[in-house]
């Protein structure tokens, strides 16, 4: 990535975000979706937790409902860092309902993984070690040990 659009990147983000009611090819959506992937993680490694959230959800709206056949990796990676920076904001049912959409259309058991760790730390978080294990046993048995 460029090094300006690098410093500019929310600003852009913002920008492209507020406008995207008037965009209506799926290719262009797409990429500001991928923008939206980018600005996100950047925002969570800033620990600017609310933003990243926002940024992900966002990239989640601008997916076709076939994305999950159309851009796989990009549908997966915006559910699954949404799920994280969910978890991350306390919004817990929101993390929820993102990691089982990511545990039910997911290719692989490697795919799930990290929704599953976000989903560990949301119970030792919330003071429920026993949940947290039995989340990770569930992992554990998909993996057909």
């Amino acid at each position: 990535m460029p090094e300006q659009l690098s410093e500019r990147l929310f600003e852009i983000v913002d920008h492209l975000n507020h406008g995207i009611k008037l965009v209506s090819d799926q290719a262009e959506r797409n990429e500001i979706a991928r923008l939206n992937l980018i600005a996100g993680q950047k925002a969570k490694a800033a620990t600017a937790y609310e933003a990243a959230f926002k940024y992900f959800t966002t990239g989640i709206q601008l997916l076709n409902p076939e994305s999950w056949q159309s851009e796989y990796d990009l549908t997966l990676a915006l559910y699954s860092e949404a799920a994280e920076a969910a978890y991350l904001s306390g919004h817990f049912d929101e993390m929820e309902r993102l990691a089982e959409a990511v545990l039910s259309r997911a290719k692989t058991v490697l795919d799930t993984v990290k929704v599953y760790d976000s989903r560990i730390q949301a119970w030792m978080s919330r003071g429920d070690p026993k949940e947290a294990l039995k989340t990770g046993l569930e992992v554990l048995q998909r993996q057909n040990f």
